[in-house]
């Protein structure tokens, strides 16, 4: 099935999403899991679902929000933590309650999972901080923990995605922002490192993969870092960033 736009209208202004359904999804059959995707800055949803086209029909519902124009210039998302003059600033969560609200009443939804790129890997996290209940699993890319992040009302699986060459976003920032997300589960890194290993793709990239608490079977908190990569949605044929985000859902959920 191709790619729908649906709107909803918030805070008096109409936001608008593209929604790809599995063509083998029956919506008065069993449940979906759909997975909401948040682009870069200055991108739209429908760029960015451009970046899941060899995974559309992977059985999940893939919601691709668009962003609209905020202070400053360029479309970007906007957090609690975010300072905007003349911005809600939690306008983009309430565009997300309402879309998650549509998709859960016309395609009957059961989990839902977030994932961002930059500016969208920001909208992750404060997700991850301010809508931990509804949400099961995100994964920000290419972006550290933001400042001032609050504690989520419940710890959630994360994986991080990130490009050590990434001058905004440090593998040193990254794995500070690992640290957070594993002190919500009341872990450490020293006690729940498992593994480590080397793959080739370019050069290499770095797999790690934090521990769980007992007796839950989630993964607390992944990691991957691809070692020649910057700022980018790295999709090259041995890394693929869609790829791992979708396996890394496929676990935790």
């Amino acid at each position: 099935m191709s790619n729908v736009q649906i709107s909803v209208m918030v805070n008096g202004r109409e936001r608008t999403a593209w929604v790809h359904v599995p063509s083998q999804h029956d919506p008065n059959g069993a449940p979906i899991e759909a997975v909401f995707c948040f682009h870069g800055g200055n991108g739209s949803g429908q760029t960015f679902a451009g970046k899941w086209a060899s995974y559309m029909d992977s059985h999940y519902l893939l919601v691709f929000p668009d962003a609209v124009d905020r202070a400053g210039g360029g479309k970007r998302w906007i957090i609690p933590t975010d300072e905007y003059e003349g911005e809600d600033s939690n306008d983009d969560l309430d565009f997300v309650d309402a879309l998650r609200t549509k998709i859960e009443t016309d395609y009957n939804v059961s989990l839902l999972h977030a994932t961002g790129f930059s500016s969208g890997g920001k909208m992750t996290w404060g997700l991850y901080a301010y809508r931990a209940g509804p949400f099961f699993s995100f994964a920000p890319v290419c972006r550290k923990k933001p400042d001032g992040l609050p504690a989520p009302i419940t710890p959630r699986s994360a994986l991080l995605v990130f490009g050590r060459q990434d001058p905004k976003n440090t593998p040193a920032e990254m794995m500070l922002s690992a640290e957070w997300l594993l002190s919500q589960w009341g872990l450490d890194s020293e006690s729940n490192y498992i593994q480590a290993r080397k793959n080739s793709c370019d050069g290499k990239y770095i797999v790690r993969k934090y521990g769980q608490p007992e007796p839950s079977p989630l993964p607390a908190v992944w990691i991957h870092n691809h070692i020649q990569a910057g700022h980018e949605w790295l999709d090259c044929p041995a890394y693929r960033t869609t790829y791992y985000v979708l396996n890394f859902i496929g676990n935790a959920g």
